[in-house]
């Protein structure tokens, strides 16, 4: 799936987010991390496909916008990602 879901932590409850934009595909086993005010989606595999395509969400907004599709070569699936500095 593509989708995003959040959890209030204070309820427990689930929100499914609606976005626009142009989302990542939908796969799994991809990286992600956030540094405000973006959420930054990399690589991950289709199952038949592995990608290190690089996709952000616009948190304030709820905005995708793909920055750059990287097929086969260098793909990336079931990875760690961290956020340092700028």
């Amino acid at each position: 799936s593509n989708s995003l879901h959040y959890c209030n932590l204070r309820t427990g409850e689930w929100t499914k987010l609606v976005t626009t934009g142009h989302p990542p595909t939908p796969q799994y086993g991809q990286a992600m991390v956030i540094k405000f005010p973006y959420l930054y989606v990399i690589g991950g595999t289709t199952g038949f496909d592995y990608s290190l395509d690089v996709h952000r969400l616009h948190l304030l907004d709820l905005v995708w916008e793909p920055l750059c599709s990287e097929q086969q070569l260098g793909a990336r699936y079931r990875h760690e990602i961290a956020h340092h500095g700028d």
